[in-house]
């Protein structure tokens, strides 16, 4: 993975715990390497700003591993790019499901069993539409392939 800094304006937090806490979201590949030349890639499972901990989950056939590192040994957060839409595709499905059951039973009068499902297609397309843009606001949009870099030791 080769991540590029992300130059910026605004004015960043100083520890930089919270810097990686604002800008990767649980779930998200992160590397993080250490003082001490080691590295640990995973999926973010969350930040504990508190105790000062980062914690990565790690798959494989036999299931997950987590991995925590103390945030004050972390010389780099390495994380990957983010396009938003991932949680599209998940807000269609959703949105289409919960769709065709509202346009079925607003449609449906009892008897017919046609009205109830023209009511139950258009209300899948509404509703999956719907689902898939706000899925896609909800993941924080573009972010490019970066780095953030912690104090030396």
């Amino acid at each position: 993975m080769v991540a590029d800094e992300i130059a910026t304006t605004e004015a960043l937090p100083e520890d930089c715990l919270t810097r990686a806490s604002l800008m990767v979201n649980p779930g998200e590949a992160l590397t993080i390497r250490l003082f001490d030349g080691r590295s640990i890639s995973g999926k973010l499972a969350s930040f504990d700003l508190e105790k000062r901990l980062v914690v990565l989950e790690q798959w494989d056939e036999l299931g997950a591993a987590r991995q925590q590192a103390s945030a004050d040994d972390v010389q780099r957060y390495e994380y990957g790019e983010r396009s938003g839409k991932g949680t599209g595709v998940a807000g269609a499905i959703l949105g289409s499901a919960i769709g065709a059951v509202v346009g079925m039973s607003a449609t449906n009068n009892g008897k017919d069993l046609m009205s109830g499902l023209d009511g139950a297609v258009g209300g899948m397309f509404i509703g999956g539409a719907a689902g898939y843009a706000v899925g896609s606001n909800m993941n924080s949009g573009y972010r490019p392939a970066g780095a953030i870099i912690c104090d030396e030791e």
